[in-house]
């Protein structure tokens, strides 16, 4: 992943932006189906995801504090509150591989691609962002800090695509719904302008729509109007170097 941000106190923009270097196929991928309340299939596949999240905020800085560390450093402690807002776009895409049925406990299609799935998050947010740092005497450090960020989305659109490849049908969904964001990162920031951070990121989204399902096997069946429920929940551990000009 990367960022960058541009800005002078009190407002700054800032892009950012993670996908996955490589593909590695990975266990746990459950499908379940129901049909009138009735659970009549329950699966699990191993997959390989590729991952694309692109973030962009205006953040506006309302308020800056600032008060004495230490007699002896001469150093400060600092705090930030701000204002964001801003819009992030993401893009999952799942291939899955072999099927087990969960109720006779047995495995088919070993090794195949078996299922095609695709879905895309847009979430515009509002939110505060606090960040505390304080200035170090030292040959090498100039301050460490902690961010801290909170926002929400009452407006969330999702478009996913779901292709059965054994059943030759394609599921198409759209769902509108809410999201909540909270991001927390510690950073050191040196002498020459580089700063190395540590962060974790959770996005919790929660969406109701309708979806169409049709076959391309000829047979021309189609089902369309069916009620939809996506739910996701991220967790995002990451580092980030970064240069200051």
């Amino acid at each position: 992943g990367g960022n960058i941000s541009l800005g002078y106190y009190p407002f700054y923009l800032n892009f950012q932006g993670w996908t996955n270097i490589a593909e590695k196929t990975t266990s746990g991928m459950t499908d379940k189906d129901w049909a009138n309340g009735f659970l009549f299939s329950s699966t699990k596949s191993d997959y390989k995801a590729q991952i694309a999240i692109l973030d962009a905020n205006l953040l506006y800085n309302f308020w800056q504090g600032d008060k004495p560390w230490g007699d002896v450093s001469n150093s400060f402690k600092k705090g930030r509150f701000g204002l964001l807002i801003g819009y992030r776009y993401e893009n999952f895409k799942y291939d899955i591989i072999g099927v087990k049925d969960l109720f006779t406990d047995t495995s088919y299609y070993t090794g195949q691609k078996v299922l095609d799935y695709k879905v895309q998050y847009h979430i515009p947010y509002l939110g505060l962002n606090w960040q505390y740092f304080n200035d170090v005497v030292d040959r090498v450090l100039d301050r460490w800090g902690v961010n801290v960020q909170v926002c929400g989305s009452p407006y969330v659109t999702v478009k996913d695509r779901d292709d059965h490849i054994l059943r030759m049908k394609v599921i198409e969904g759209n769902a509108k719904g809410y999201a909540f964001i909270m991001g927390l990162n510690t950073f050191l920031k040196t002498k020459n302008n580089w700063i190395c951070k540590l962060g974790f990121d959770y996005t919790g989204i929660r969406t109701d729509g309708k979806q169409n399902q049709y076959y391309y096997d000829g047979s021309g069946i189609s089902i369309e109007g069916i009620k939809l429920q996506i739910e996701s929940s991220q967790y995002l551990f990451w580092s980030l170097l970064q240069y200051n000009f």
